[in-house]
């Protein structure tokens, strides 16, 4: 019987190891099909990686690379050299030229300007990066060293590689589409199991095992406030805070990537030589009744702790240095951003205000409130957790019974008195001017609190004044008709 071989390589784009699996016994047709079928089904995934190369980098390549967490879970370092994502599975979430922007400027936040490329296996990323080159075949032959190693440098493996580029250029093999023309099967017998190797690789490295990537055990930003071995002219606190914004920029970034946010941190300053020992180092600890994860929200608060701090004792000396560190984290919401909605930005300013009443009025008089059913005015609210006001927000009906009762509830209601169409406090130092009265509504003292029971039913009115406000007031069935007592605000 004759062996028939399909052309199915040409579709797929793969070698002959396939080609040799899709050889097959002539059969009935029906068998044929099943066959192409199932072949189709184990087409190789490309994978997309993008590489970002560092030229003569001095800083730790780790603290960036947890930034670039929030776009993909998969990433890997080369020591002080190159940074690599695997983006295949993120493509609809991002373009790819998007993302290649995107990374560059989160890399300028971290004071690098890195060569950026993108290609389909991590060894070709890294020598188009190096090398700045858009496609495999202009790579010159140096480029070899890359596919030899890609992950890590390898000091044997690099010395070997070299032998062969330089055997290569003598032979007038300048760039890898010269080094394709060669024949495969004498690269065994002129450069050993390594030519070979570097040949497998170009062709197909997909299958490179990924270094398992291990974060950094602490989030820390330093400033160095030197520069060409003179001090910043940092005259007041406000130039401080520059640099501030830019460390805690850096470690608010590297929270998001980690799908984190930050509920105590810490601010330090570090003073120059010319003040004691024991008294250089200055540092405040800021605990966040709100975990944040945007600088726009701790940022203002450290300024405002820092200064009333120097107000009272200010600092001996010159600050040659900062640092910022995170010391607690609260896990964070590690979804995606909604494109269509902003509600995420307002939940950061909302957290962000509420931190700022806390630190003004204090931790207890800052809380979230919902209605409840009750025939006591005083109790048509009741303090619920961030969580619990989550949950309550899917309920519609607690929106419309927020609508129906006032915002704020006066703990001791204040006399009114009510003088044609006005509502004057007693002690004369306010007044409204009636534009509608609202629908009224009668409560009962509730008749098993017994500390309650002798009160008179009370009659409310949510009274339009002529600023536009809403009052809530009432009156006893023992009042006179002009006596009137205010209650609480529809806000």
């Amino acid at each position: 019987m004759r062996v028939k071989t399909f052309q199915k390589e040409k579709e797929l784009g793969i070698g002959s190891a396939v080609t040799k699996s899709l050889e097959i016994v002539e059969t009935p047709k029906k068998h044929l099909t099943i066959v192409e079928d199932k072949i189709s089904k184990e087409k190789i995934k490309k994978l997309r990686i993008i590489c970002l190369f560092f030229k003569d980098s001095k800083k730790d390549l780790n603290r960036l690379a947890e930034a670039c967490l929030r776009f993909t879970p998969q990433v890997s370092v080369r020591e002080n050299e190159a940074i690599f994502l695997e983006v295949s599975q993120c493509r609809r979430m991002y373009s790819e030229y998007g993302l290649m922007m995107r990374l560059s400027s989160l890399a300028k936040r971290f004071g690098e300007n890195p060569q950026i490329s993108l290609a389909e296996d991590v060894s070709s990323a890294l020598a188009m990066a190096r090398f700045q080159v858009e496609q495999v075949d202009y790579l010159p032959v140096d480029a070899l060293c890359d596919y030899a190693s890609p992950f890590c440098f390898d000091e044997e493996l690099d010395k070997k590689t070299k032998k062969i580029i330089s055997f290569l250029k003598v032979l007038g093999i300048e760039s890898l589409k010269d080094f394709f023309s060669l024949p495969s099967g004498t690269l065994t017998s002129r450069f050993g199991a390594i030519g070979m190797k570097l040949v497998q690789r170009i062709e197909d490295s997909s299958q490179e095992p990924w270094p398992l990537y291990k974060k950094e055990k602490e989030i820390i930003e330093s400033e160095n406030l030197w520069e060409n071995g003179d001090f910043y002219s940092l005259e007041n606190l406000e130039s401080i805070f520059f640099k501030v914004q830019s460390a805690v920029d850096r470690a608010t970034a590297r929270l998001r990537g980690l799908s984190l946010k930050a509920s105590r941190v810490e601010l330090s300053f570090e003073q120059g030589k010319n003040v004691p020992l024991g008294k250089r180092r200055r540092s405040w600890t800021l605990s966040l009744s709100l975990a944040q994860s945007s600088s726009l929200a701790i940022v203002p608060l450290l300024y405002e702790k820092v200064s009333l701090s120097l107000g009272k004792f200010p600092l001996e000396g010159s600050v040659e240095s900062l640092s910022f560190r995170i010391i607690e984290t609260v896990p964070g919401n590690s979804a995606q951003k909604n494109f269509f909605s902003f509600r995420e930005e307002e939940m950061e300013e909302w957290d962000s205000l509420v931190l700022r009443l806390t630190r003004r009025v204090g931790e207890g008089n800052v809380f979230y409130k919902k209605p409840r059913e009750s025939y006591s005015p005083e109790k048509f609210w009741t303090r619920i957790s961030e969580y619990d006001l989550l949950l309550e927000e899917k309920n519609e009906d607690v929106h419309s019974e927020r609508a129906k009762k006032p915002n704020r509830i006066l703990k001791v209601p204040e006399p009114l008195m009510l003088v044609g169409d006005y509502f004057l406090k007693k002690n004369g130092n306010q007044v409204w001017r009636i534009l509608q009265w609202g629908r009224p509504e009668a409560y009962s003292p509730e008749w098993w609190d017994l500390n309650h029971l002798e009160e008179d039913d009370r009659h409310y009115y949510p009274v339009q004044t002529e600023e536009g406000n809403w009052i809530w007031v009432f009156r006893t069935s023992q009042s006179p008709g002009n006596c009137f007592f205010l209650h609480g605000f529809f806000d």
